[in-house]
C-alpha cells in the first residue's frame, strides 16, 4: 500500500516542481547557448554585438537566481501544505480511514519531499555550470581535481549525511505540526508557535550543554575515554579521520531522525485531533 501513497503523492506534487525543473534547464540552455556566442563574438572583434551578448547572459544569469528562489520557495510550502492538509487537515478523515498504518502515511509524504528536495539540488548542481560557467568542464576541473575513490567514499558519506539531515528537518517540522493539531483553534498558527518555541529551547540547551562540558567536562565518566580516542585518531591521515567522524556524525543524525518519526508516529496514534 505504501507504493500507491508514493505514486499518488509523487503524481499530485510533480504538477509543482515539473514546471520549475523545466524552466531551469531552458534558461540553462540559453544562458549556454548566449555564452558560446559570446565567445565566437569575442574572437570576430564585433564589439557592439558583444555588448549584446553580455546584456543576454546577465539576463540569463538573474533569471535562473529568480527560478532557483522560486523552486527552493516551493520545495518548502509544497511540504509543509502537503502533509498539513493530507493528513491533519479534513483530507485527514480520508487518509486515516484507509488500510495503511501511520507509519506509512507519514513515509508517503516524507519520502517524497527528500526526493524532491534532493533532486532540487542535483538540477541546481547540473544546470549552474553551463549558465555559468559556460559548460561542465571548468566546473568539474574545480570542484574535482583529483578525484580518487577516498574520496567517493567521502561524497558517500556526505551524500548519507545530507540526506539525513533533509529527513530531520522535515521530520522536526511534522512533528510541530503534530503538536499544533493538537489545539482546538488556529492549529496552523499553533504549528508555527511550536516550531518557534522548539528551536529556542533546543538553542537554550545546545548552549547550557556547552557551558556545563566545558565547566565540568572533566567530571565526566566518559572524557577521558573520549580523550583517548581523539589523541589516538591524531596517528590516523585525513580521510580516515574524516570517515570516522562522518560516519559517527551520520549514525547520529539517523538515530535522531528515528527518534522523531516514532514521536511523530504515537502523536498521530494516540492524539489525532481533525476537529
Amino acid at each position: 500500500m505504501l507504493s500507491k501513497l508514493l505514486k499518488y503523492e509523487y503524481r499530485a506534487t510533480a504538477i509543482y516542481f515539473l514546471p520549475i525543473y523545466a524552466m531551469l534547464v531552458l534558461v540553462s540552455g540559453f544562458s549556454y547557448a548566449v555564452r558560446l556566442i559570446g565567445h565566437n563574438v569575442n574572437k570576430s572583434g564585433n564589439y557592439p554585438f558583444a555588448k549584446l551578448v553580455d546584456t543576454l547572459i546577465t539576463t540569463f544569469g538573474s533569471l535562473y537566481v529568480l527560478l532557483a528562489i522560486a523552486l527552493a520557495i516551493t520545495t518548502f510550502i509544497v511540504i509543509i501544505m502537503r502533509f498539513y492538509k493530507n493528513l491533519l487537515g479534513n483530507e485527514g478523515y480520508l487518509m486515516f480511514t484507509l488500510p495503511v498504518s501511520v507509519e506509512e502515511n507519514i513515509l508517503a509524504k516524507l519520502i517524497p519531499a527528500i526526493t524532491w528536495f534532493f533532486g532540487s539540488c542535483l538540477l541546481g548542481v547540473l544546470t549552474v555550470a553551463p549558465t555559468f560557467w559556460g559548460g561542465y568542464r571548468d566546473f568539474f576541473n574545480t570542484f574535482f581535481y583529483e578525484y580518487s575513490v577516498k574520496d567517493f567514499f567521502l561524497d558517500l558519506l556526505l551524500i548519507v549525511f545530507f540526506i539525513a539531515c533533509l529527513g530531520l528537518s522535515f521530520l522536526f517540522y511534522y512533528l510541530c505540526m503534530c503538536i499544533g493539531q493538537l489545539f482546538n483553534s488556529h492549529k496552523f498558527i499553533a504549528s508555527a508557535a511550536v516550531y518557534i518555541g522548539l528551536q529556542g529551547a533546543l538553542q537554550v540547551l545546545a548552549i547550557v550543554g556547552v557551558v556545563l562540558l566545558m565547566s565540568f567536562g572533566g567530571d565526566f565518566f566518559l572524557f577521558d575515554a573520549i580523550v583517548d580516542f581523539i589523541s589516538n585518531m591524531e596517528a590516523l591521515d585525513g580521510y580516515q579521520m574524516a570517515y570516522i567522524f562522518f560516519g559517527i556524525i551520520d549514525v547520529f543524525v539517523l538515530l535522531c531522525a528515528a527518534g522523531l518519526f516514532w514521536i511523530d508516529c504515537r502523536i498521530l496514534k494516540k492524539k489525532l485531533n481533525l476537529t
